[in-house]
Order: C-alpha cells, then structure tokens, then sequence
C-alpha cells in the first residue's frame, strides 16, 4: 500500500541579490547534482542584474558510499541529489514528483509569501518538476524548462501564464523530438505563451552558450 505524507526534511539553498520586489528566480539544478551547480553558473549574473534569486538543493542523496566506510580513499559520501526517483523499466514513480513539489511549495509559502512574481528554472530533472510546483505555487508566473520534458499528462491543473523550453538538439538523455511534442501538447491543452526552442551544436550539458540565452529570460 501507499499513501503520501508531507515531506518534513530540512531544505538547504544558496541565495543571490536579495532585494525587497515582488519578483523571485527559484533554479532547480539536474539530477546528481546539488544547488552549487546552477548557482556557479547563474549568481554573478543575477547580482549584476539585480536579480534577486535562489538556488535549491534536492531533499533525497544519492550515496556514493556506505556512511560508516571508513577507508581513506576519494570517495564522496553523496554522489549529489535527486528531486524524485522514476523507475523507467516498470514506468512507476519510486518517490513522485508531487513530493518535492509540495515540499518546495511549503517553503516558498513560508520564506517568500510577499514574492508574487516567480520564475522557475529548471535544468534535466529540475525542468521536469516545475509544472508541479507551478500546480501547487500560484505565484509562479513563468517556467524556464532546459534540456527536460514536461509530463503534462500527470498534472491535474495548470494556470501558470508563460511557459519557456530550450532543447539541445544533440541530447542522447531527453530525446529532443518528444520533448517538442510534449511542449506543444502541453501548450495546445492550458493555451501558455511562450516558445519551444531546439538549440543546434547542443547536447544535454549546460554550456555558457546555453546560460546565455537563458540569462536574456531573465
């Protein structure tokens, strides 16, 4: 049997140009990765745009060793983070995707009640979750999707007004033609704006060329 419960885990963030507008960036890094990633990419260029932004760490580790192995080698204990766990092979959800998705809702609602502007930003498996923070977080205004594709068929609503994706041509992880349909199946069903952009010289990584032309989003 199964039944969800609220997920109560700390939740640990890096924060960039705080300032007192209405208007927040939430980025949500790849899987096994952890929020110094995005934010190694992203934090001087929202403090130079006075961006006020944050730059979250998935709840769930992925253990790179046994945490009482105490042989000295190089070994990290995490091999960084995930948001949830999907079993491809039996097409079943390990940890769903509503879990974080609530859990960051609970923490949005709590620290940034007063933001009422939010643009999510999610890289791989943090583009996949957006929609489902969106579903949960009326403030979100805009999603900046990268390298991902959205499972509009498992949302039970969606209002958020603007919906961005930027697709490497080249990627061998997210198949680029599926995650186009998706996006403009998802469009076609809650009638968003914004725009599908397949991305050419690219693959699945985050390069600078790609963070350009996100940070013209922002």
């Amino acid at each position: 049997m199964k039944e969800e419960t609220p997920l109560n885990l700390e939740l640990h963030y890096k924060e960039a140009a705080e300032d007192s507008s209405e208007k927040l960036y939430v980025f949500l890094h790849g899987y096994s990765q952890d929020m110094t990633f995005l934010y190694n990419y992203f934090n001087k260029d929202c403090k130079k745009k006075n961006k006020h932004a944050i730059f979250i760490q998935a709840p769930f580790p992925l253990v790179g060793r046994f945490p009482l192995d105490t042989t000295p080698d190089k070994k990290k204990l995490f091999n960084g983070y995930a948001w949830y766990f999907y079993d491809a092979q039996s097409d079943e959800y390990i940890i769903p995707v509503t879990t974080p998705a609530s859990w960051i809702k609970n923490f949005l609602h709590n620290k940034f009640h007063h933001k009422k502007d939010i643009t999510l930003v999610g890289y791989s498996q943090g583009g996949y979750l957006s929609p489902f923070i969106a579903q949960e977080v009326e403030a979100v205004k805009h999603i900046i999707g990268i390298n991902c594709s959205f499972r509009y068929d498992l949302l039970s609503t969606f209002s958020c007004p603007r919906v961005d994706q930027l697709q490497g041509v080249a990627d061998v992880i997210v198949t680029p033609e599926l995650a186009q349909q998706r996006y403009h199946d998802f469009q076609k069903k809650y009638s968003f704006s914004g725009s599908f952009q397949m991305v050419e010289n690219e693959t699945h990584k985050l390069t600078t060329s790609l963070k350009n032309i996100i940070l013209e989003f922002l």
